[in-house]
């Protein structure tokens, strides 16, 4: 999908990749949503701001026999028609397809998942607050759904806080809730604002019951940084927990474990990495960028690959 808007980028179209997509059972079909997007404004040089959010709402399907484009679902595709009626979307934001094909979408802004059968005939809605992401077992069928904050066009405009959590529906032939755990509160995404510059999707999460007990993954956003919001966002990595009675049981946190066992767990500035390799002893060398621009640095990451084993070299530097 495409949009022209605003003064933001001069009139000129953009592509909207979607940030949800869930395949039928036979794998023939593809189903998409999430085209909520952003343009960012400038304040200067070094200051990124959030500057409109728009969204299609609506999801679209795609034949993946063939190399035809993508079709519509349901909803409406021209960006800013939304509804609240049954059938259409107020920032359609994640999907899900059961084992019999029939289609859930989070409906964000309305606070609820609505199903469809394969062919778009809506079927049910199953009230929840801001269903972020949608999570379905194959196994058990259970319909898992995450909420959290979406950041969009309406978020944006009116802020406010989501308390994160997890529920769970069976029995979908007539949903019923059988289950509900609070999310960690770092999980809850925040609140919108103009020094927001991320995808407008901050958390993943995804549940596993290949395990016992039943295990929920983590993992929160890196968004960009200015000088107004530097030093100001936490960064970190996945995170595990284990789902027991009613609570969540922290069982791995792989940001702890990567700063444990790496002498540097940071990431590059602006992506800004050089990669070197020394054929006399076999071993690489990363530099990061350190100093004001971020282009020149001042140490190397030495990293083995015979043994994972990594130390930092210092560089002559003035």
């Amino acid at each position: 999908l495409t949009k022209g808007q605003g003064a933001d980028n001069r009139g000129k179209s953009v592509a909207v990749p979607p940030r949800a997509a869930a395949l039928s059972p036979d794998g023939k079909t593809l189903y998409l949503t999430g085209y909520s997007f952003c343009h960012y404004g400038r304040a200067s040089n070094d200051i990124v701001t959030s500057g409109a959010w728009d969204c299609f709402h609506c999801v679209m399907k795609m034949d993946l026999a063939g190399d035809q484009p993508a079709v519509l679902f349901a909803g409406k595709a021209e960006a800013g028609k939304e509804g609240s009626d049954d059938g259409s979307f107020r920032v359609p934001i994640a999907v899900a397809v059961d084992v019999k094909g029939r289609v859930y979408v989070g409906d964000y802004m309305n606070d609820r998942v609505q199903v469809f059968d394969a062919g778009g005939k809506f079927l049910r809605k199953i009230p929840v607050k801001r269903p972020a992401q949608l999570s379905m077992p194959q196994a058990t069928q259970d319909l898992y759904v995450f909420s959290w904050l979406n950041h969009n066009e309406f978020t944006f405009k009116k802020s406010e806080d989501v308390s994160p959590k997890l529920t769970r529906f069976t029995g979908l032939d007539d949903p019923k809730q059988s289950g509900a755990w609070d999310l960690p509160s770092n999980y809850s995404g925040g609140k919108s604002g103009y020094l927001y510059s991320g995808t407008g999707v901050p958390t993943e999460g995804e549940v596993d019951i290949s395990t016992t007990p039943p295990t929920v993954w983590l993992a929160r956003e890196w968004t960009r940084e200015n000088v107004l919001t530097r030093g100001k966002i936490t960064f970190d990595n996945i995170n595990l927990f284990a789902l027991k009675g009613n609570k969540l049981e922290p069982l791995r946190d792989f940001d702890a474990e990567v700063k444990k066992a790496l002498p540097r767990a940071a990431p590059a500035r602006y992506g800004r990495m050089r990669l070197y390799a020394n054929e006399a002893n076999g071993k690489l060398y990363v530099g990061e960028g350190e100093t004001y621009d971020y282009k020149a640095f001042k140490e190397l990451v030495e990293w083995d690959p015979a043994t994972g084993a990594s130390r930092l070299v210092p560089l002559p530097f003035d």
